[in-house]
């Protein structure tokens, strides 16, 4: 009977063991969610509404030096206590993806911001930049180091450099001091930011209007104008190669883009290269002095490429490769078309009086003479098929 009774009482017990355990671990989820809840409201972290990549040199400074004279970050800490004062110290540090650690500030014990009961006081990097609470009655200090990563960013910016893909963050530790010396982590914050470089700020684009003028170009009238589309700002090395059978345009042009410019020689036709200048804007007109280097009837090359700052360090930009061709002037073929509609002798006269086979004037608009050549090779072939006659 008795070990009949043993096991009821066994499986009760193991239930109100069972029980018991469930409503203890609840007791403390909950504990810990209150203490979570607490921990939240202890410290709160924000970014300045206005606050953007633009003023990264500002969040980098944010500590010791505001140039505009803006918030960047704020803080917001609370003593829940209702009966005694606390003593909190803060530590703060900046974070990089690409970098690392680049700032970290603390607060020494005689530092700490002391709130009295059920306080909450908020702040700003301009307090702290002006080393009080918003009251002006409490001393607000931090020691700060700044890593050799921050400066050189700051160095870039202040250079120019663009601002590269990158993620930001900014850790906060909130301690309390204990027994007068100790100190005890009692919440974390953070908050984090991304910056994108626009894919625009890296590109250089050409000028279809621009490619199409000098897609075929006469030297006689004028050089060609290389345009493209890119940051103005930016100085940009342009280099012309004439198209070989035995390298390829890719190895002419990175050929000479590996050697060091030469501002003295901008030409060196024993390697294909045209032209190799530097020059700032999204412009730059074939040398009219140089012009007769480039040879008529052939196909030429040209790439602009720049060295972009950003605050990774240097990125190279390049564009596509454009071409052109010169046009080759028959001047024989324009001779006897001429002579065939005017005669010998009209030709022979119009030449001995100074007349230069560049420019023909057709029903008053003027051509030039490999744009005038097929015009007159039709009108040749009207005569000759009895479909046109040349009037007296």
């Amino acid at each position: 009977m008795l070990s009949s009774l043993k096991e009821p009482l066994n499986k009760v017990k193991s239930a109100k063991v069972y029980w018991s355990l469930i409503l203890l671990l609840g007791l403390l989820f909950q504990s810990e969610n209150r203490a979570a809840s607490e921990e939240g409201q202890l410290l709160n972290l924000q970014f300045h509404g206005d606050f953007s990549s633009d003023h990264l040199d500002e969040l980098i400074t944010f500590m010791f030096k505001s140039s505009e004279n803006i918030p960047v970050l704020h803080y917001q800490i609370q003593n829940p206590s209702e009966n005694e004062p606390v003593e909190y110290l803060i530590e703060t540090r900046l974070m990089s993806d690409f970098y690392g650690e680049l700032l970290y500030a603390v607060q020494e014990p005689e530092d700490a911001i002391v709130l009295q009961p059920d306080e909450t006081v908020r702040f700003s990097n301009l307090d702290i930049i002006n080393g009080t609470l918003p009251d002006g009655e409490r001393d607000l200090n931090f020691d700060f180091i700044l890593s050799s990563s921050a400066r050189n960013i700051l160095s870039s910016l202040n250079a120019g450099a663009l601002v590269s893909d990158d993620n930001y963050t900014v850790e906060v530790e909130l301690f309390k001091i204990t027994d007068g010396v100790s100190k005890e982590l009692i919440a974390t914050e953070s908050i984090s930011f991304e910056t994108n470089l626009p894919e625009s700020e890296l590109t250089i684009s050409d000028d279809g209007e621009a490619l199409r003028r000098i897609s075929r170009t006469d030297l006689r009238f004028e050089t060609p104008l290389f345009q493209w589309s890119g940051l103005e700002q930016l100085m940009y090395r342009l280099i012309v190669v004439k198209k070989s059978e035995t390298e390829t345009t890719e190895q002419l042009l990175n050929n000479q883009f590996q050697q060091p410019h030469s501002s003295e020689n901008i030409t060196n036709t024993s390697r294909n290269v045209y032209l190799d200048v530097i020059t700032t804007g999204n412009s730059f007109r074939y040398p009219e002095e140089l012009a007769e280097v480039l040879e008529q009837g052939e196909v030429y090359a040209w790439q602009v490429r720049a060295n972009v700052k950003t605050t990774h360090g240097e990125k190279v930009i390049e564009s596509d490769i454009w071409d052109f061709t010169t046009e080759r002037v028959d001047t024989d073929k324009l001779t006897e078309l001429l002579t065939i509609l005017l005669g010998t002798d009209k030709v022979e006269q119009l030449l001995r009086e100074g007349l230069e086979l560049d420019k023909i004037e057709l029903d008053g608009k003027v051509y030039t003479a490999s744009e005038a050549i097929p015009i007159l090779q039709e009108m040749v072939q009207k005569i000759q098929t009895n479909r046109a006659v040349i009037g007296e």
